[in-house]
């Protein structure tokens, strides 16, 4: 490669982060309306309820945080698993 065409290389142009951006912009709007929706939903389930117990709610929290933290470990076992079998065959 000779001096000139080098430097042409490292003179062009970055990409634009433009796309990054509006894609990230999509993405939380996005998110933001799942959020909302979701919101607006238990809260009208909820107007249903007579009276609410705190004790069901701490019930809630913990089985969504122990659904949380399973996923979580089943993770790592399946990352183990199919890192293992890669390695026992030598295809990588």
């Amino acid at each position: 490669m000779s001096d000139s065409s080098a430097s042409q290389v490292l003179a062009s142009p970055h990409p634009s982060d433009a796309p990054r951006t509006s894609f990230t912009a999509l993405f939380v709007l996005i998110l933001a309306g799942g959020l909302a929706y979701a919101g607006y939903e238990l809260l009208t389930d909820l107007a249903d309820v007579r009276q609410a117990s705190t004790f069901a709610y701490v019930l809630l929290g913990i089985a969504l945080l122990i659904a949380l933290g399973f996923e979580f470990v089943n993770g790592f076992h399946d990352t183990a698993n199919a890192v293992a079998t890669v390695i026992y065959t030598h295809t990588l």
